[in-house]
């Protein structure tokens, strides 16, 4: 499926960045201080940089059920921007307004979607 022509593809790809930095951010794989000089995983370090990557690792498995659905819903945009039918609302495959995409990039439905609401 092609992407819904309400979205450029210079939007798409500003909608992937964020929703990349989002993932990352909730998997606990960026620093709030910027990429580090530690050595990574295939050159350990000292006792310390392992140690720091076992709490890394322990931080990610212990996400907040709240950061759990967030990151759900994030993998969802990520599918669908993978399969062109990101911007398309799940239920009725109307568009999403851009607006509510750049508030909630991770959005896959209308606020009019909700259960209720109809």
């Amino acid at each position: 499926m092609a992407p819904h022509p309400h979205l450029t593809q210079n939007q798409l790809a500003r909608f992937e960045e964020r929703l990349q930095r989002e993932r990352a951010r909730l998997l606990g794989l960026t620093r709030p201080d910027g990429p580090s000089d530690s050595p990574g995983l295939a050159d350990p370090g000292d006792a310390a940089d392992v140690a720091e990557e076992q709490v890394e690792r322990s931080t990610r498995n212990t996400l907040t059920e709240g950061d759990r659905a967030q990151l759900a819903q994030v993998n969802r945009a990520l599918l669908k921007l993978a399969d062109g039918s990101y911007g398309l609302s799940d239920v009725t495959g109307d568009p999403i307004p851009l607006a509510r995409l750049e508030a909630l990039p991770w959005a896959t439905t209308n606020v009019e979607d909700a259960p209720g609401r109809r």
